[in-house]
């Protein structure tokens, strides 16, 4: 049983690694982000940032993402385009939690309908 789990465990990973490949990402990249746009504006000190003109804090042990390296919130700059993960407080506030780097050609892969 343990053998089906890896086996069913590994097919998953590899499924979610050739999505992200496909689309021209590293292999360490998820297949979907939670919210994909560009940075158009960013406040280090209150951890604000906005993308695609909607407003989300930055999570104070974010983990910033691109093709060769990790970082913080330093990591982002205005006019990036970006793929994120978030948690929505109990007041309704979008909390990035961790992000990645995009080329600008990148297209979000559309919901199988």
């Amino acid at each position: 049983m343990l053998t089906i789990k890896r086996t069913f465990l590994t097919m998953i990973l590899n499924m979610v690694m050739m999505t992200a490949i496909a689309a021209g990402l590293p292999a360490s990249y998820p297949g979907k982000f939670g919210v994909v746009g560009t940075i158009d504006r960013i406040d280090y000190m209150a951890r604000e940032v906005v993308v695609s003109d909607t407003l989300a804090l930055a999570h104070k042990d974010i983990v910033v993402h691109d093709r060769y390296s990790t970082g913080g919130i330093t990591s982002l700059r205005k006019g990036i385009k970006i793929g994120v993960n978030f948690v929505v407080t109990e007041t309704g506030q979008r909390t990035i939690t961790e992000a990645w780097v995009l080329p600008d050609a990148y297209k979000q892969p559309e919901e199988d309908e």
